[in-house]
């Protein structure tokens, strides 16, 4: 009952964040996110036993709602792209996700060598700030750029495009970074051939489905031309992918992206295509991306911001510099024009949730830990999760400046 009372309370206070922030000029995302941090912050005020920690990961109801806001964005994600588009922005996209991995990652890492003192983890820690900074959290990225009316855009393209590249380059990197940090023993070249090749095997078997299965599969069921089925069959072939994924040591949020790039006009029809967008945007819109964004900020520790305020505003000057000189740079060397090679890089500066998810995974892998006598050592987890934060919430106003005209 409590718990079910404080995903209540979070999704009031996140519409009330996104319509305030609405009625004052900026991006709703933005005013959702900090109604997260407000409730974080209220938590050492609830009734006893409720935490972010219980509520949040503690594989109750308001972390499973968000998986499932993930894998929502996701799903639209795909439905409003095109593989066309997303193969016609294939170069640029690859060019602008390798220099806007690369660049945060060595950046990144050479602060944290820089401010780390000399601990039996410092290599760990180390590799792991430059891995966060590396990461373009997908769905933050798109709700942001649904709210600019630029998903569909070449420049909106080239974003989701990198921002996939991005997570599966995150992956490549977070498996040898997690190798060596815990056993200090880096990965083979034999390992890493073999992630690329599962790699390549999932989208070769994801394409294939998409080309040759699904549409005999839409023909089969096109006696029932009802919008239910259209997307009782595609919810099937999302979890159908995800799973491809996780079995393959990937991340499951590929596969409701690829389900849905494949459900197009053309394949399932005219008015089955507009009814399922129509009913998965109002459902996105209304509930699930007000949690999502609302979810981000209950991640900020506002203690661990006064334990290294100065490290904290260096690692979110990098992580920002880091994205928008490497991903907008690549973009400008492939065309762009300096206001679309900016907002590129700006686009590809959000982290939130998947940022998170990473460092978790390093938490729970011992990468980080908590007594070492160092501020910033002892509270790098925080800072690095306040980083992504504050740089998701800050995407929608640097955009609205890049794109204002």
């Amino acid at each position: 009952m409590i718990e079910l009372l404080f995903v209540f309370v979070l999704f009031v206070m996140a519409r009330a964040g996104g319509w305030l922030a609405h009625r004052l000029g900026a991006e709703m995302a933005m005013g959702e996110i900090l109604a997260g941090v407000v409730l974080a912050a209220a938590i050492p005020f609830l009734p006893d036993g409720l935490t972010a920690e219980t509520v949040f990961h503690g594989h109750g109801l308001l972390e499973h709602t968000i998986i499932l806001s993930i894998g929502v964005l996701m799903l639209l994600a795909g439905i409003e792209l095109k593989p066309s588009m997303l193969a016609n922005r294939l170069s640029a996209g690859l060019s602008v996700a390798l220099a806007g991995a690369i660049l945060p990652f060595v950046a990144g890492a050479m602060l944290a060598w820089n401010f780390l003192p000399n601990i039996s983890n410092r290599l760990g820690l180390t590799l792991m700030t430059g891995l966060a900074l590396s990461i373009t959290a997908i769905p933050a990225t798109i709700k942001i750029l649904d709210e600019f009316k630029q998903l569909t855009s070449p420049m909106g393209a080239t974003i989701v495009t990198a921002a996939l590249l991005d997570d599966i380059i995150g992956l490549v990197l977070m498996s040898i970074v997690i190798a060596l940090a815990v056993s200090g023993i880096a990965p083979t070249l034999v390992d890493i051939l073999w992630l690329v090749a599962k790699v390549a095997v999932f989208f070769a078997v994801a394409v294939g489905l998409g080309n040759h299965v699904y549409p005999h599969l839409r023909r089969t069921l096109h006696t029932v031309d009802a919008a239910a089925v259209e997307l009782s069959v595609l919810i099937f072939i999302a979890f159908l992918y995800a799973m491809l994924a996780e079995y393959l040591g990937l991340h499951w949020i590929l596969g409701p992206f690829m389900a849905g790039l494949f459900f197009e006009p053309a394949r399932v029809g005219a008015k089955a295509f507009e009814e399922t967008r129509t009913t998965m945007t109002v459902i996105t819109s209304a509930a699930l991306g007000p949690l999502f964004f609302a979810s981000i900020g209950l991640d900020v520790d506002l203690t661990a911001i006064g334990a290294a305020p100065l490290f904290l505003i260096a690692l979110i000057g990098v992580a920002l510099l880091g994205k928008i000189i490497g991903a907008g740079g690549a973009a400008k060397l492939t065309g762009f024009t300096n206001k679309d090679a900016a907002a590129i890089g700006i686009g590809m500066s959000a982290r939130g949730a998947v940022e998170i998810i990473i460092l978790n995974i390093a938490l729970g892998a011992g990468i980080f830990t908590f007594d070492n006598g160092n501020a910033i050592a002892d509270n790098l987890f925080s800072l690095l999760v306040t980083a992504a934060v504050v740089t998701t919430i800050l995407v929608p106003p640097l955009m609205r400046m890049v794109l204002k005209d």
